[in-house]
């Protein structure tokens, strides 16, 4: 049983999933990971549109990457894993040290290139970063759905900055 803090956050989540959502489903960034598998979870039970894609990156644990299969194989022709053009070890050899803290172009390289243009849905907490606490989420401004035109979904009580906010849309 959820706790009622859980169970709020629950519906908030659910709340903004529907008010964003829209014909062309949404991108749905899968790692196989807890919070990957909040959000798709979220997802479902908003009872939006939506599609799961993984970015293979060749270097998760041989069981994380069998279950992300059996997720991705739930959705049929909803879910997706993209190959990059090179592994992480060609990466390191041709950037000639392993991605750091500082240097993390593995992200860059091997994630984040899916979806361009697309409205993407993370499982990425607010707490893991400044930058996406600072974004507040699935737009700049709420009173306007990521294209910029007016959201008619839209109520300001529901989609204040949330300091403790969580799992979250986002749009680049």
């Amino acid at each position: 049983m959820l706790s009622g803090s859980l169970m709020k956050k629950e519906k908030e989540a659910i709340e903004r999933l529907q008010a964003f959502s829209a014909e062309e489903p949404y991108y749905l960034c899968y790692s196989g990971g807890k919070d990957s598998d909040t959000i798709r979870i979220l997802a479902e039970l908003a009872n939006v549109n939506f599609e799961v894609h993984n970015n293979h990156t060749t270097v998760d644990a041989p069981e994380t990457v069998y279950y992300i299969r059996e997720v991705i194989k739930q959705y049929g022709n909803k879910g997706f894993i993209h190959y990059p053009e090179k592994t992480m070890w060609q990466l390191i050899v041709e950037k000639l040290f392993p991605p750091t803290r500082l240097a993390r172009y593995c992200c860059a390289e091997l994630k984040e290139k899916g979806g361009k243009g697309r409205r993407k849905v993370t499982g990425v907490r607010w707490a893991e970063s400044n930058n996406r606490k600072k974004k507040s989420g699935a737009c700049d401004d709420y009173r306007k759905t990521c294209d910029g035109s007016e959201n008619s979904n839209f109520r300001r009580s529901k989609f204040q900055h949330n300091e403790r906010g969580r799992n979250h849309t986002e749009h680049r």
